[in-house]
């Protein structure tokens, strides 16, 4: 993606919304709101984003890192 500044390496979909996330290699989260052109960017983590998972409503979403870390938001 043309927005992170590493490779996106997980991703997921929201079950409510129109909603989708992108991690990357540095830690950096994109969260695309409802068809959005560019995403909202967050740094998270200092490891690798692995794994990404929206709550059933698609208001919070959770993030895994490699290092085993994980937050939710």
């Amino acid at each position: 993606s043309r927005h992170h500044r590493a490779a996106v390496r997980a991703w997921a979909a929201s079950p409510a919304t129109w909603d989708f996330a992108t991690g990357d290699d540095t830690g950096v989260v994109g969260r695309w709101a409802d068809k959005a052109l560019k995403p909202t960017t967050v740094p998270v983590t200092d490891a690798a984003v692995a794994h990404l998972s929206f709550s059933p409503s698609g208001a919070g979403l959770a993030v895994a890192d490699a290092a085993g870390g994980i937050w939710v938001g």
